[in-house]
């Protein structure tokens, strides 16, 4: 009969709605024990909580050992709780406070009364949750309403605030931002072809947002660093809402370096608003009391911002600065339906339309080359929860995120080759492709709870689930004229301008030219990758005596994937298929710029993972203000599409050719009349269906991160939480595309594995300005190695850590003030790249930022102003010279090796850093009630308070270094353009107007 209960839950909610979402994991719990005045347990004591928040309320009843739990299905909120028994006193506390992902622990104390009386108890809410031992940090509404983030996005309140975490969208605990699930409402909605979070979320429609940074359970998929769950609001059995306005102006925004000292750097200001105005309303409330309610929200945005582009004249021709241009509309709607007193439906849609114009910006990047970006999201995110009894409840979820862009050349494209300059750094012609994306992730899960008392010593709350997952990602692009053409220093000759010839170089003639093999209209090339994904995992959470919990989890995915059957296009033009037909079909046997058939692949990446986790909360005095907390886990890498898909042959291949302008007329023209030499190694084979499936090493093992965390929190003073956090992180199975030699069945990436293929060369780089001579050895290919051909494998060798202590502290809004802050020192290491041996030169290093500090706060000071701050202190980040050494022709052609320079990092990554940056950002804030009506704000903000002024300087020479012989210091040392390239430095100022009721 149970059975049938499930089984009937599970059909009912995949039939009333078309995605289904858990309440698990958007959501917190309540749990406790009620004793009486001798300090004996009560069971059957009667514990109701209420609060706006839960649209109704919930109840339970304490057990033989006067214990009681209320199932995590709480949203977040301020609560009270009743408890009743015939005999007893009632008693009431308020102002509890549930957050996502939190569990309160209260303990009551019940009286006898002759007559019942209803007794208010007292009590701060607890601030340290003694029985996760996850790393838990949240936006609560308050701040989410309050601080001055100047991007209202999710993605700002992380940076901004959460601990371990440095930069957007950036480093968590030294993993980047592909390595965290993001989660609307419990649903993954990560990209499905790179696995980065980005929805675009608006801030006025959500409630709280959850950030897990470490000791991830093991009911999370893909959260190698940890995970974000954005909680959208919802209805309830009142009306609420709000009409809200940002703005800020070209008046409003104080650049702070003179036009004197701009020109004198020869910069154009610092990127500004020229206008920025938000504009949004929401509204919530019941349609059915206590039954059925809605909320529902829509936003425009529009802005445009001076780009930090530097006008410049290239061959004749006058770019000007541009500007950013930016449109959003924004819908949010929410259902939520109370089916029963257990059990409870809710259904969530998001639509976001983004058109921006001039996308892609630089110092260096001319309006003709950027792009027009028309980003398209979806997000859709609804769920049933049904308690089947006290003990018992059941989760099913679903959900969907698209997101269909597509990006343009702009107005002021140049039909013809997209154009670089390797010295100066300018870009100009066109993007070089238009593209588009189409990207799905669909998620149905089922998760069953079950609480269980007194078994194997102690209570427990197990978890089950099943996840199936289908992910779909498409990459397109298309192009008129398939040529990028390099210049050097305003030189169309490249090998000329860099050598200072009058005529061609012996090795290389004249230019570097490049062709794309790619098509001329959307759907000629494109990479298309397909995923389907079950999930499965068990988790136990086991309280012993009150004090200890222990936590055990373990999840099993694996994914079956697929490439399509493709048609490649053929090139635009003529030249590039002349120069196929001329060059690459005598030597290859076919003309990669024209059209070619590849046939699907199965299977064609495996991804096995099986991944335990184990932890461990001890309430240290018994009294729930200090927990000491342990973890260790293993999380594997998410599968992206973008992994497989890659390797398709219809991929935006190119092709590098030495040219060599025989006619003199300036122009690539097709051979014979101009020579092209196709550089040595190159292999355009890999784009035949018969050999791109040999790509992935079959036996290959999916990346994975250990980590080991120690945590001890402890509530300093009722409202204040300190926390110190101890995380290490190491990755195993590190994957990579090496060099492998199908003849011998062998790989050559690294020197000992054949040096028979590799040629040494040692030479000094001369010491320039303040950087010293180095002494530096380089490898050159020989022309008898294998042509390029590079497979898809685990790399053994390659070693990262991360270490890292962080000092953390929130006081909650409690007599008109709340802090937060914290303190993170990292140490983060790795022996660097395998690809080759120059990669394995100064490889080893320290990485990522030192040390970095953040401080956010809101006051409630006289006269009814609120003010709000959040500062920011970052530490540089390491660098070392690199460097280009071009061996002399005479010595290239006596060893027979590839010609061409060797890229080359000449002292240890990590021997510089940049400089540190500070910012501080400011809100003051007056409220005004409007009779019955409600309230309204207005409120400044202030970004960049103090006038931070930060130069973007390119401090790394580089550049290229052609000694006369092997072991020689004596030679041509041409650097690199090393130049102010821009300054940050905009005092900035925002008004807003915002309405309550």
């Amino acid at each position: 009969m149970k059975f049938l209960k499930v089984a009937l839950a599970a059909v009912l909610c995949l039939v009333v709605v078309s995605s289904l979402q858990a309440q698990l994991g958007q959501t917190g719990s309540i749990r406790g024990r009620v004793l009486d005045d001798q300090k004996t347990p009560l069971p059957g004591v009667t514990i109701t909580v209420t609060s706006p928040a839960l649209m109704g309320k919930q109840s339970v009843v304490s057990a033989a050992d006067g214990t009681f739990k209320f199932p995590p299905i709480l949203p977040p909120g301020v609560y009270t709780v009743v408890l009743e028994l015939p005999g007893f006193n009632t008693v009431k506390r308020e102002e509890v406070i549930i957050r996502v992902g939190v569990n309160v622990d209260l303990s009551f104390e019940m009286s006898q009364a002759a007559l019942s009386q209803e007794i208010t108890v007292t009590a701060p809410s607890p601030v340290v949750d003694v029985i996760s031992n996850s790393i838990t940090q949240s936006a609560t509404t308050e701040i989410i309403k309050t601080m001055p983030f100047a991007n209202r996005d999710v993605w700002t309140f992380v940076s901004a605030t959460a601990a371990g975490v440095v930069g957007n969208r950036a480093l968590i605990h030294g993993e980047g931002a592909a390595t965290y699930t993001f989660k609307v409402d419990g649903i993954q909605s990560n990209a499905s072809d790179q696995n980065w979070p980005e929805n675009s979320i608006d801030m006025e429609t959500v409630e709280e947002v959850e950030f897990v940074t470490g000791a991830v359970g093991s009911d999370q998929y893909g959260a190698r660093s940890g995970y974000m769950n954005v909680v959208t609001k919802s209805g309830g059995n009142e009306f609420h809402g709000a009409a809200q306005f940002y703005y800020t102006g070209e008046k409003l925004q104080e650049v702070l370096s003179t036009d004197e000292q701009l020109a004198s750097l020869g910069l154009t200001k610092p990127a500004f608003a020229i206008y920025n105005y938000d504009a949004s309303g929401t509204l919530g409330g019941p349609i059915l009391r206590d039954k059925l309610w809605f909320f529902a929200s829509y936003k425009f945005l529009s802005n445009k911002n001076a780009t930090s582009f530097i006008p410049v004249t290239i061959a004749g021709v006058s770019h000007e600065s541009y500007d950013r241009i930016e449109t959003r509309p924004y819908f949010f709607g929410k259902l939520t339906f109370q089916l029963s007193e257990a059990m409870k439906l809710f259904s969530m849609l998001t639509y976001v339309d983004n058109k921006i114009n001039h996308y892609y910006t630089g110092w260096n990047l001319t309006a003709s080359a950027s792009a027009i970006n028309r980003p398209i999201q979806y997000t859709s995110s609804n769920g049933l929860t049904w308690i089947l009894n006290p003990d018992t409840f059941l989760d099913v979820r679903a959900g969907l995120y698209i997101q269909d862009w597509t990006g343009r050349y702009t107005a002021e494209a140049v039909p013809g080759p997209r154009f670089n300059d390797s010295f100066t750094g300018h870009i100009w012609g066109n993007r070089g492709m238009q593209e588009y994306t189409y990207k799905q992730n669909l998620n149905v899960a089922v998760n069953l709870v079950r609480y269980q008392d007194d078994f194997l010593g102690g209570n427990h709350e197990f978890r089950a689930g099943a996840e199936w997952a289908r992910i779909q990602g498409e990459w397109g692009y298309w192009r008129d004229d398939p040529l990028n053409w390099t210049y050097y220093n305003g030189n169309p000759y490249s090998y000329r301008g860099l050598y200072n010839l009058s005529t061609p170089h012996p090795l290389y003639g004249d230019g570097l030219l490049n062709f794309s093999a790619y098509g001329t209209v959307r759907g000629d090339s494109q990479q298309i990758g397909f995923g389907h994904r079950l999930g499965l995992y068990v988790r136990d959470s086991m309280k012993i005596k009150d004090r200890l919990t222990i936590s055990l989890g373990l999840r099993f995915d694996k994914m079956w994937t697929h490439i399509p059957t493709q048609v490649k296009g053929a090139a635009g033009g003529s030249l590039a298929a002349a120069i196929g037909d001329y060059y690459f079909v005598p030597a290859f046997g076919f003309n990669p710029f024209k059209e070619l058939t590849y046939e699907g692949w199965e299977n064609c990446y495996p991804y096995n993972a099986l991944a335990p986790t184990i932890g461990a909360s001890y309430d240290l005095f018994g009294d729930g203000r200090t927990a000491l907390k342990i973890h260790y886990g293993t999380y594997f890498d998410p599968a992206a599409t973008g992994t497989w898909s890659g390797l398709q042959p219809s991929g935006p291949r190119t092709f590098n050719m030495y040219w060599t302008d025989l006619n003199l007329n300036g122009q690539p023209d097709a051979p014979p009349v101009d020579s092209y030499v196709i550089p040595a190694g190159t292999n355009p084979l890999t784009m035949l269906s018969t050999t791109f499936k040999q790509q992935i090493n079959s036996d290959l093992n999916n990346p994975y991160t250990r980590e080991v965390i120690a945590q001890v929190e402890h509530e300093l003073f009722p409202h204040l939480k300190v926390g110190l956090n101890f995380i290490y992180r190491d990755r195993k199975d590190f994957t990579a595309y090496l060099n492998y030699d199908q003849a011998s069945g062998t790989h050559w990436n690294l020197l000992e594995q054949h040096p028979e293929w590799w040629v040494p060369f040692t030479t000094t780089v001369p010491a320039y300005l303040g950087f010293p001579a180095e002494t530096v050895t380089v490898y050159y290919r020989k022309l008898t190695s294998p042509a390029t051909f590079t497979v898809l494998t685990n790399v053994p060798e390659q070693k990262f850590r991360y270490q890292g202590l962080e000092l953390t502290f929130s006081k909650r809004m409690h007599k008109g003030w709340s802090l937060g802050g914290n303190f993170n020192y990292s140490y983060q290491w790795n022996n660097g790249s395998f690809t080759n041996p120059n990669t394995r030169v100064n490889a080893e290093t320290r990485a990522g930022i030192p040390w970095w500090a953040k401080l956010y706060g809101t006051f409630k000071i006289p006269y009814g102003f609120i003010l709000s701050f959040i500062y920011t202190h970052t530490e540089g980040g390491y660098w070392g010279r690199s460097v280009s050494v071009s061996a002399p022709t005479a010595w290239i052609q006596a060893n027979g090796v590839a010609s061409g320079s060797v890229s080359i990092t000449i002292e240890r990554p990590d021997t510089r850093r940049n400089v540190a940056t500070d910012n501080t950002d400011f809100r003051i804030e007056k409220e005004f009630p409007i009779g019955n009506i409600g309230r309204l704000g207005v409120f400044a903000d202030i970004f960049n308070l103090f006038g931070s002024v930060y130069p973007s300087i390119v401090v790394n020479p580089a550049g290229t270094w052609s000694p006369v012989d092997n072991n020689s210091s004596v030679g041509t040392y041409t650097p690199g353009q090393m130049r102010v390239t821009g300054i940050s430095g905009v005092r900035s100022y925002r008004f807003s107007i915002r309405f309550n009721f």
